[in-house]
């Protein structure tokens, strides 16, 4: 029997044929909901930074 696993680059290509299929997918979905975005990160602008906890970025406890 011939070896039945399949070779490293078969799996890297299944790889990126998955993530293409969920890429493809992602789209489609932003689409649907009319969110669709280039790839990029684009935060509103507030003028002030803000951190994942909505406080301003870059003021410590102390700057209170």
């Amino acid at each position: 029997m011939a070896n039945s696993r399949p070779s490293f680059q078969k799996r890297q290509k299944e790889m990126a044929r998955q993530q293409r299929a969920a890429d493809k997918l992602q789209k489609r979905l932003q689409k649907k909901e009319g969110t669709v975005t280039d790839g990029t990160d684009q935060a509103p602008e507030t003028g002030a930074e803000q951190d994942e906890f909505g406080q301003p970025a870059g003021l410590d406890f102390h700057d209170f």
